[in-house]
């Protein structure tokens, strides 16, 4: 009787053996493969830095379908960090704002030609400029304007630029960051082999960030220092543009202006005056004063080349410090590949360096020997219960 209520217990006996073997082998794959020579380090570091590499690549790449998770989408998140930074520069770049041919319209509309010249330089940003113009006055002749006008004027002009491209650069070295650490989270679930990784690789982490840094500041030095030079043809194109539309301006304006002081009858004769001949009256008198014309082509060549220069840095900030550095081969999101592992951890000469970043804990191999002595009596026990259900 005893033996037939063993056997009608067996059934739960072995289902109880089974559910203990399960979580055994759970807590023997939660501990990962033993590490206890150099070819099983190198093998588990290998692959670690694989698919950390398979990651990044998706993800910088435009390749979500390898993620799990939208905050990983690195190459989207740095994207719209340099959007952002290309609307403060646009927004918050300037630092004073340049005129407008409707404000120089109103000025020539309300006063006589022969105070144009006195009423420019009473607007702020015109007052600016034939301010420089007298503080740099050096060799060159009546009604010129010393070339170093422009360059001073252009360094004050971009004054903000550091600060909003420094702001800029830690936004996105902060976003690698974050995406660099979940991908290492992702790649490498055993939390101390993860840090000692992190450090092995932090020096290069922080080159790749202080060669990015350097790169943008060259970028600024060269923007604040050097002379206003280009050979885009969109800036002689601007430049002309910016003299036609103030002409264009004061022209329409002035016309309006005589119209509405006129009688019907003179109002509808000034309607037909050729805007174009109007159009050469105003700037024969702008050319019959040498100063206005200095203020004038000297605030036009500065907005012209504003619009070239700053979408240049802009796009050199992205290629250059953020693509070439923070992205580049030895950035933080492409550094760790299993070509970089076999290059600094693979061979003899690299056995105690790999030894000491991929060896393993004692309490991770004490606890593995551990369960695995009990995975092997649960299966010695389930092999026993079930020969005894066949007797």
């Amino acid at each position: 009787m005893r033996n037939r209520h063993l056997k009608q217990s067996i059934p739960a006996m072995l289902c109880d053996i089974q559910d203990k073997l399960d979580e055994c082998v759970q807590e023997i794959d939660r501990l990962g493969e033993p590490r206890t020579d150099n070819q099983a380090q190198f093998t588990l570091v290998n692959k670690i830095a694989a698919r950390y590499s398979a990651m990044a690549e998706g993800a910088l790449n435009g390749h979500y379908e390898v993620l799990a998770d939208e905050k990983l989408f690195a190459r989207k998140l740095i994207r719209d960090d340099l959007e952002s930074f290309q609307e403060s520069m646009a927004v918050g770049g300037l630092n004073v704002p340049f005129g407008t041919c409707n404000l120089d319209a109103e000025i020539f509309v309300c006063h006589q030609p022969s105070e144009w010249t006195q009423a420019i330089r009473s607007s702020p940003t015109y007052a600016w400029i034939s301010s420089a113009i007298k503080n740099y006055r050096a060799k060159e002749d009546i009604g010129e304007v010393n070339p170093e006008v422009k360059d001073q004027l252009w360094r004050q002009q971009t004054s903000n630029w550091e600060q909003i491209a420094s702001k800029a650069f830690n936004k996105v070295e902060a976003t690698i960051e974050e995406i660099n650490m979940a991908f290492f989270r992702e790649a490498c679930p055993d939390e101390l082999l993860r840090s000692r990784l992190l450090i092995w690789l932090q020096d290069e982490f922080r080159k790749a960030s202080a060669d990015a840094r350097s790169e943008m500041d060259r970028l600024l030095e060269n923007e604040h220092q050097g002379h206003l030079f280009t050979l885009q043809p969109a800036k002689r194109q601007r430049q002309q543009h910016l003299h036609d539309q103030r002409i264009q301006a004061c022209a329409k304006a002035l016309i309006a202006a005589n119209q509405k002081n006129a009688g019907p009858l003179a109002a509808k004769e000034l309607a037909n005056i050729n805007p174009v001949s109007t159009d050469e009256v105003i700037n024969s008198y702008i050319y019959k004063h040498a100063e206005l014309v200095g203020i004038l082509n000297t605030h036009d060549s500065l907005a012209a080349y504003y619009e070239v220069a700053l979408y240049r840095f802009i796009d050199n900030f992205a290629l250059q410090v953020v693509e070439r550095h923070l992205l580049g081969p030895r950035g933080p999101l492409r550094l760790f590949n299993p070509q970089y592992v076999t290059e600094k951890l693979y061979g003899d000469k690299n056995a105690e360096k790999l030894s000491k970043l991929a060896n393993e804990d004692p309490a991770t191999a004490q606890a593995r020997a551990k369960f695995e002595a009990q995975r092997t009596s649960l299966e010695e026990g389930k092999i026993r219960v079930q020969n005894f259900k066949v007797l």
